[in-house]
């Protein structure tokens, strides 16, 4: 099954690149982020959800597709990464790409052997049409910000590794995502 984007039904424009979002279920850039702001947004939106009930919405939504994403990303590729650092950069250049369409524009290992990264996307295009002007605007993309934080997460856990992620948005053009590998516990 294929989702076409009503802009991309033109035989004359140039063919726009697809996001696997499940196994078979293939969708351009815009028709997934349209896609993922609807949800984000009806579930944000609903007052009959606590704020409990919306983040475990999302987790939830993460966990499924970052688990797909990864799958769909690597094939059997898997093998070639062997530490956390070459893992991390994958995800922030070639699995980045593949969601939307860039690289991240910076990742940072801070000081060796701590395990600590930063991804820094300086012109993050899943957040750049929202527009922060009022409370209610800056909760909703504080509440997306975690969305993609959880996602980042899930697609680490794909391969063995437990990360806590901090998201941030100094100046809602760039957003910072810091992942801390916890340290594997004592055998």
């Amino acid at each position: 099954m294929e989702v076409v984007s009503p802009s991309s039904s033109s035989p004359t424009q140039e063919k726009k690149e697809k996001t696997v979002v499940s196994k078979g279920i293939q969708v351009d850039a815009e028709t997934w982020f349209y896609v993922i702001h609807e949800y984000l947004r009806n579930l944000f939106e609903n007052p009959d959800k606590d704020e409990d009930a919306k983040y475990a919405g999302i987790e939830s939504l993460a966990s499924v597709m970052g688990k797909n994403i990864i799958e769909a990303c690597t094939d059997d590729r898997l093998v070639k990464y062997k530490s956390t650092k070459d893992i991390l950069f994958f995800i922030g250049n070639e699995v980045w790409t593949y969601l939307f369409n860039k690289k991240i524009s910076n990742i940072i290992a801070k000081e060796e052997g701590q395990e600590l990264y930063l991804f820094i996307d300086e012109d993050f295009h899943f957040l750049r049409r929202l527009s922060p002007e009022d409370d209610r605007s800056k909760e909703y993309v504080s509440f997306c910000t975690s969305f993609i934080a959880r996602l980042l997460k899930s697609m680490v856990r794909a391969f063995q590794i437990e990360p806590e992620i901090l998201a941030e948005t100094p100046d809602y053009i760039e957003y910072d995502f810091t992942i801390h590998i916890k340290a594997p516990p004592p055998s």
